[in-house]
């Protein structure tokens, strides 16, 4: 029940992620499957104290089985592959869309950019399959792991644009540094402030759709920022995304205090 549950995410997130993909496109989506591959061994490396040896390899057997479907009704063989019952992710299109053209990676720096969105997409997308989940599809999940799951749920289609608004943020802070660097010292220099007191204009554009209270802070000077959100999604981004959380302010448990993106010299500002 557990895999047969595992193979519907895979089938839902290998769906969106290659949507946009040309059937030919043969590179693209190699590319596809090589990233969740790599997620998929992440997030069971995370989870390695919750779910058996056996289980691991069952999940990576079935998502094996699943890329090879896709392989086969992309070759035109006819191999069709079931719909899930209940549509996951829902949130996923609209991440796509309003995707940023890089992603943070680890220690705050942003990677180049992906093949197309699908990729993209399926990055993220498998990141989204939290600890959570793994956990609960090993056994009967309690009520408390069931509302964990489910605010999860709510807030992971806001990781992309909270991404995507970081990485404005950040091209305007080295905007600054190369035209303004001496103000932008003066005003954030020693301390964190609010982005507004750096561009107003900016702050105000902040997606309407993250979580109520979420604000960004930043403190940089003529070489290096650290650019902070704080932390209504920073729960969700400690599963997805535990790359991005500020290691300054992280805490043991489940919840953080803040996540963002830094230069290396700023990383215990």
């Amino acid at each position: 029940m557990a895999i047969s549950a595992q193979k519907q995410k895979y089938r839902t997130i290998i769906r969106n992620a290659t949507g946009s993909l040309a059937a030919g496109d043969l590179i693209a989506r190699e590319a596809v499957y090589k990233k969740l591959r790599s997620a998929n061994e992440a997030l069971l490396a995370n989870s390695a104290h919750a779910i058996p040896p056996e289980t691991a390899t069952a999940f990576r057997a079935a998502l094996e089985e699943v890329i090879d479907d896709d392989k086969a009704a992309t070759a035109g063989v006819t191999k069709p592959v079931p719909e899930p019952k209940n549509a996951e992710f829902g949130g996923v299109k609209a991440a796509e869309e309003s995707a940023p053209r890089s992603m943070p990676d680890k220690g705050g720096r942003l990677s180049p950019g992906f093949i197309g969105g699908g990729v993209l997409a399926a990055v993220v997308v498998l990141s989204y399959v939290s600890y959570v989940s793994f956990a609960s599809a090993t056994k009967e999940p309690s009520k408390e792991l069931i509302k964990i799951e489910e605010l999860y749920q709510k807030n992971i289609a806001q990781i992309v644009p909270a991404a995507d608004f970081l990485s404005n943020v950040k091209a305007e802070i080295v905007r600054w540094q190369k035209t303004r660097a001496s103000r932008l010292t003066k005003i954030a220099g020693k301390k964190f402030v609010p982005l507004k007191d750096i561009n107003d204009k900016l702050a105000s554009q902040m997606p309407e759709s993250l979580p109520p209270g979420s604000a960004v802070v930043v403190r940089a000077n003529a070489t290096d920022y650290k650019i902070l959100f704080n932390w209504p999604l920073c729960a969700t981004v400690q599963v997805a995304r535990p790359d991005l959380v500020d290691p300054m302010r992280s805490v043991d448990g489940l919840g953080c205090a803040a996540f963002g993106l830094w230069t290396g010299k700023a990383a215990n500002w």
